[in-house]
């Protein structure tokens, strides 16, 4: 998980989901804003219905998102079958959807 200061707070949540920056691809979509900072990951019922799958994918995006070139704000939505992906396939579509943005 990232640190408290780096996280999204819910009341900047819709300025950030409603950024101009979009970019999606199979199984993930993200918005990116430079309104407000903090950084996002939803993972909804329908793309992982045990929530140790849930967090498992939050946690792994989560982890991708610490290492690199980000805009203040993100939110990145998971799309159905990216539970299944393997660690690898998901750190190269992140990286595709943020180079797109960036």
């Amino acid at each position: 998980m990232l640190p408290r200061a780096r996280r999204l707070p819910r009341a900047s949540f819709p300025l950030a989901a409603a950024g101009p920056l979009r970019a999606a691809s199979a199984h993930l979509s993200l918005s990116a804003s430079n309104a407000v900072a903090g950084y996002a990951v939803v993972v909804s019922k329908k793309v992982a219905r045990r929530s140790v799958d849930r967090h498992r994918l939050k946690r792994r995006l989560f982890s991708l998102l610490r290492g690199g070139r980000l805009p203040s704000a993100l939110v990145v939505y998971a799309r159905k079958g990216a539970a299944e992906l393997p660690f690898p396939a998901l750190k190269e579509e992140l990286r595709a959807l943020l180079a797109k943005v960036a």
